[in-house]
């Protein structure tokens, strides 16, 4: 009878040390707890103000935004402010989200609005699609509805969905598939489609284009598909809209890296058809434009990088538009004899470029820029010379170029912990007008909690003046 309990007692023992054994190593989950306040103030001009909380809690984030916007005095119309409200759902193991409010993002649903709205895109500009809340009050800013849902990767597999929508219901959605193979090599594909009814549209002016439209139904599809490696990357988009009254429209994208470091070259073309209308409800006109860059990178952080791009009103058409431009930056903290040299020359560019979009007038355009160090303090100039020409096309011969525009400028910064001083200088001249200047001294100092900056500028010196303040304050939990 007492081997009976003593075989008790010591099931009992082993049992509790077990189970402390597994309560030590159960953690409680994790909490974090972060608040954010930003904001600017400009005299003639607004008051804003950005409050931002999140939570944190395992692997979720809950987060909620206030945005406002008003005149710089705003007690004397506080009914004339802009304010908007957001929030979201975060996971952070799979980037999957629930949010509200005025949004901004990537992905292929961005990259088929506002077509010529950025420059040629290159294979690493086709980012994956994702969406999160502006940080900026916005008069243009719809407050939208969108659900990503990622899942964790599967063994070379990553899967995700996402709808997106305005308080109106005009939907969105998006699917896509995610494969990262052996040796650092990805594939991703994706489609998304659309759907909105697009008001009536009357111009102001007889044979305006596009022409008066009454209200319409507007779909849009897109598709995306990419591969990246080490050495080699492509990357495509293509879409089709098909618009009441209007018609089809088509739009395409592609690109292409070669070599990645030392070295490497990109490629990159788009053009879009006159029918085409974009996700915004837009009709972008046709286009075309094809770019090239090439890199070359070395040690201590020094890059030459050469770059061109051409365009026409559409694909077939003479080419009305031509841009070059080389920058290099030189290797960080250059010695010599086992010192730092006092001066440090940090970056030098040049551009050129021709626009003859008009059929009648060509603009030549050359710029420069240099970046160097003297001792602790930074400086850097930039200038750039626009001349006017009559020309029928872009290598049409031109005669007689005439003064069009000039702008030069420079900079000086200083930076002793924790503070920073800027100063600027630059005037802008114009055919029609004499020179107008414009200078700036802006003050800040940054802190552990936040930052706070100080800036008096005059656009026009010395007649018109400005001031402005601008405030960031971040705490978090331990």
């Amino acid at each position: 009878m007492a081997r009976k309990y003593l075989y008790l007692i010591a099931a009992g023992l082993l049992l509790a040390g077990g189970l402390r054994g597994f309560a030590a190593e159960i953690k409680p989950p994790a909490f974090n707890a972060s608040f954010l306040w930003t904001g600017s103030w400009e005299w003639n001009g607004s008051f804003q103000n950005r409050l931002d909380g999140r939570i944190s809690l395992a692997d979720f984030t809950g987060r909620l935004q206030l945005l406002d916007k008003r005149p710089a005095f705003f007690w004397e119309d506080w009914q004339a402010g802009l304010t908007g409200l957001g929030g979201g759902l975060y996971h952070g193991g799979t980037g999957s989200r629930l949010l509200y409010g005025v949004l901004t993002g990537t992905g292929l649903q961005v990259r088929l609005g506002n077509l010529w709205g950025s420059s040629v895109r290159f294979a690493d500009a086709y980012a994956p699609s994702t969406a999160d809340l502006k940080t900026e009050s916005s008069a243009k800013g719809e407050r939208e509805l969108y659900l990503y849902l990622a899942s964790p990767r599967l063994g070379p597999v990553r899967l995700f969905a996402l709808a997106q929508t305005d308080l109106e219901w005009n939907p969105g959605f998006g699917a896509g598939i995610d494969l990262a193979l052996e040796n650092k090599q990805t594939i991703r594909l994706e489609g998304f489609g659309m759907g909105e009814l697009l008001a009536a549209r009357t111009p102001s002016t007889w044979f305006a284009f596009p022409p008066v439209l009454p209200e319409r139904d507007l779909r849009l599809y897109g598709l995306h598909l990419s591969y990246d490696s080490p050495s080699f990357a492509v990357a495509a988009d293509g879409a089709l809209s098909e618009t009441g009254f209007w018609g089809r429209g088509l739009y395409g994208s592609l690109a292409f890296r070669i070599g990645d470091k030392p070295w490497k070259l990109d490629l990159g073309i788009d053009l879009a058809g006159d029918r085409f209308v974009d996700r915004q409800g837009a009709i972008s006109g046709a286009g075309f434009r094809t770019a090239a860059r090439f890199e070359y990178a070395w040690s201590k952080a020094a890059l030459l990088r050469v770059s061109t791009a051409l365009a026409a009103p559409a694909l077939g058409l003479p080419l009305d538009r031509l841009s070059a431009s080389a920058y290099y930056h030189f290797p960080s903290n250059l010695r010599f004899g086992g010192q730092d040299l006092f001066f440090q020359p940090v970056k030098l560019s040049l551009s050129a470029g021709r626009n003859a979009q008009d059929g009648k007038t060509a603009l030549d355009s050359l710029g420069c820029g240099l970046g160097f160090k003297i001792g602790p303090v930074s400086v850097g100039f930039d200038a750039s010379l626009v001349l006017s020409s009559p020309a029928t096309g872009l290598f049409t011969g031109s005669s007689g170029p005439e003064f069009h525009s000039v702008k030069a400028g420079g900079e000086l910064a200083y930076s002793p912990k924790p503070f920073q001083f800027r100063f600027s200088l630059g005037f802008t001249e114009l055919q029609s007008k004499g020179p107008v200047w414009d200078t700036s001294l802006s003050a800040a100092v940054q802190g552990k909690f936040g930052r706070f900056s100080l800036k008096l500028s005059s656009p026009d010196f010395p007649r018109v003046w400005t001031g402005s303040l601008s405030w960031r304050l971040a705490l978090k939990t331990p």
